[in-house]
């Protein structure tokens, strides 16, 4: 018998020659391919839902619609997603155009004007005169799809607001803003 007190080496085990039962036989690329699949399935039960993705709303025509010759000064836009509250929060996307104030109205109406044409019609809310919201210097329409465009269309957004403000310091003299939003469907 050897001293209890003397130090014997680590020797590792010999895992290249070791017995490998049936449950110990999954590999990493088995785990990760199990992982894959669950992720997938997982993304396709989300993307299904109605609204829910950026996707689905970009194929919106008001998406892309741009001014005669102005491009966006500022874009935003958002994949539905879960409030820190937890309620559901629409896909949406937002642009801005910087126009110079005195064809501000002008393309105001050209948007609009554009909207209804592809099917969107004025949002009517009781006790409410009129389809256009002034409050200073900023003007604004509200629009859902019309009826028909709804079941024809399940990609059209669920709300459109068209809305512009003039630089309330330079007046008609400056530049104004234009902007597009458009919200998915809850």
């Amino acid at each position: 018998m050897g001293d209890p007190l003397e130090v014997k080496p680590y020797v590792a085990p010999d895992l290249a020659n070791r017995e490998v039962g049936p449950s110990q036989r999954k590999g990493p690329r088995t785990r990760w391919g199990a992982l894959v699949i669950v992720a997938l399935v997982g993304l396709s039960v989300v993307t299904s839902l109605p609204g829910s993705d950026l996707r689905q709303l970009k194929h919106d025509p008001m998406a892309s619609y741009e001014p005669a010759g102005i491009k966006p000064s500022s874009e935003f836009k958002e994949n539905a997603h879960d409030s820190i509250k937890g309620s559901r929060l629409p896909a949406s996307i937002h642009r801005r155009f910087r126009i110079p104030s005195d064809r501000i109205e002008l393309e105001f109406r050209k948007a609009r004007a554009a909207a209804e044409r592809v099917g969107w019609r004025t949002v009517t809310e009781p006790g409410v005169s009129g389809d256009v919201r002034k409050l200073g210097e900023s003007v604004s329409w509200s629009a859902r799809p019309g009826a028909r465009d709804v079941s024809e269309n399940a990609d059209r957004a669920g709300s459109l607001l068209i809305s512009y403000e003039r630089d309330a310091q330079n007046g008609r003299d400056g530049e104004a803003s234009l902007s597009i939003s458009l919200t998915g469907i809850r």
